[in-house]
């Protein structure tokens, strides 16, 4: 089982979009893949199909629930079967996770951690018993550097940063490649960087000037696919379905199969 956190401080970098693909992808290739949704605004859970009422992580913080008791298979829309996709399940945020997160403290976190793993631990020893066994974990996590993130990577292997062609993702990689350095120094010194690639591209001159200065600032931790600004992966949270299931033809989809297969295999699944 590898753990993969999707950070970026900065919202509306298709951070969501990316994770759902991302899970829904390796699931469709017959791997058990669960996306544990840790940002209070739940879009990953709505863009599964889960409902914004259904209890989800907010509970299991509060310590009311079992990690196991919440996952539940990606439901889709259940009006069109087609958007339901097998292996894939979730663990949705929770109508009050935003209330939970706020209570995690300095002096309550580290045993946040250790239950977090422990039940990560548990829940795959439980699917291998059952011949399912749990390959990849997806956490979509919140934008910002916050406690509820700091959780998040405190149980991940690998953390990926999608990137939006601004002067502000530039800028804000400095304080985001302090904060997983101080998450690894402090709780997970196993943490690495799955690498960061570039989201929502269109071909032109100004967008081409930011691929070239983020390649030189990260170099090797840039990944080479770019994933463009394509309608239909916008359209696939209306449907419930990630568009690598909804829409495989699309240039989005194509990009993130073209993702996943790097991503992949720096992780070793």
């Amino acid at each position: 089982m590898k753990v993969l956190s999707l950070l970026n401080n900065k919202g509306g970098v298709g951070k969501t979009t990316i994770s759902t693909n991302l899970a829904a992808q390796r699931a469709r290739g017959g791997s058990t893949t669960l996306l544990i949704d840790l940002d209070p605004q739940q879009n990953a859970s709505e863009a599964l199909g889960v409902g914004r009422d259904v209890p989800g992580f907010d509970s299991y913080l509060n310590g009311g629930v079992d990690l196991g008791q919440l996952v539940m298979e990606q439901p889709g829309d259940p009006v069109n079967p087609k958007t339901k996709i097998p292996d894939l399940y979730v663990v949705p945020a929770g109508r009050d996770l935003q209330t939970e997160a706020d209570a995690l403290s300095d002096e309550n976190l580290d045993g946040h951690i250790a239950r977090f793993r422990a039940s990560l631990t548990e829940f795959d020893a439980e699917a291998k018993a059952q011949d399912a066994k749990l390959d990849l974990v997806v956490l979509d996590l919140r934008p910002g550097l916050d406690r509820i993130t700091t959780l998040g990577l405190a149980v991940s292997n690998f953390v990926l940063v999608p990137l939006e062609c601004a002067e502000s993702s530039l800028s804000g990689l400095i304080a985001l490649d302090a904060f997983v350095d101080q998450v690894r120094n402090r709780f997970n010194p196993n943490l690495e960087w799955s690498g960061a690639f570039v989201n929502k591209y269109r071909e032109n001159d100004s967008q081409k000037q930011f691929v070239a200065e983020v390649r030189a600032l990260l170099k090797r931790r840039l990944l080479s696919t770019i994933v463009p600004l394509n309608q239909n992966l916008a359209d696939g949270y209306t449907a419930r379905c990630p568009a690598v299931s909804y829409f495989p033809a699309s240039d989005g989809a194509k990009a993130i199969r073209a993702l996943s297969k790097d991503l992949f295999f720096n992780m070793g699944l």
